[in-house]
């Protein structure tokens, strides 16, 4: 009831996008600086109850915004087996911003949800090996993702000096053509589990047996 007091002094005479801001600046204010329990449930349920009062105008869009945000937030605090209740809040969020852009295309609350939703969708990708292999044995190679659902692998043989260069080259596109100037002994792709929850996550692929060499 303190928080509803706190935020709700604003005049609604008027609800256009300098009075949302106004408020949801109010709200954000209060949940950052508040020491009460529970601020993130009071915040919300805030939040979606302001947004009635705007009879679903152009200007509700800011507070689905801030909604999703909040989903975004809590989604993060995944962790599996630990706090499998937030896994699926990433995706609840991406919803929401579809939702708003679709019904409220040229609003700022859907431009701002259209950030938040290339943000979600944004691949990620971190690729870990291991740097020795017996010979003629298989390894393995680590993969954390997210947003990525194939790989395309091409290992190619490289001597020392070619490896000196490499070492001493830093612009990608150079290291590149470097690469494909050398033998390729193998390729293959592979595909990712796809849990569309919009977390990361990760396997491990095998490396296929290779010859003697680098």
């Amino acid at each position: 009831k303190i928080y509803q007091n706190l935020i709700r002094f604003h005049s609604r005479a008027k609800n256009d996008e300098a009075l949302s801001d106004v408020n949801i600046d109010r709200l954000l204010f209060v949940k950052e600086n508040a020491v009460f329990t529970d601020i993130e449930d009071k915040f919300l349920t805030t939040l979606k109850e302001e947004k009635q009062f705007l009879d679903n105008k152009p200007e509700s869009a800011l507070y689905n915004y801030e909604i999703a945000n909040l989903y975004k937030e809590q989604g993060h605090r995944y962790e599996p087996k630990i706090k499998d209740e937030e896994r699926w809040k990433i995706k609840e969020a991406l919803e929401l911003c579809n939702q708003t852009i679709t019904a409220y295309p040229k609003s700022r609350g859907a431009k701002k949800c259209q950030v938040l939703k290339e943000q979600i969708l944004y691949p990620e990708l971190s690729i870990l090996t291991e740097n020795y292999i017996p010979v003629q044995e298989s390894g393995r190679i680590l993969i954390n993702y997210k947003n990525v659902d194939h790989l395309y692998f091409k290992v190619f043989s490289i001597d020392q000096s070619a490896i000196k260069r490499l070492e001493k080259i830093y612009k990608t596109h150079e290291k590149v053509a470097l690469i494909k100037e050398l033998k390729e002994v193998n390729s293959w792709d592979t595909k990712l589990p796809d849990e569309q929850d919009y977390q990361m996550h990760d396997t491990e692929i095998v490396l296929p047996v290779l010859a003697q060499g680098s």
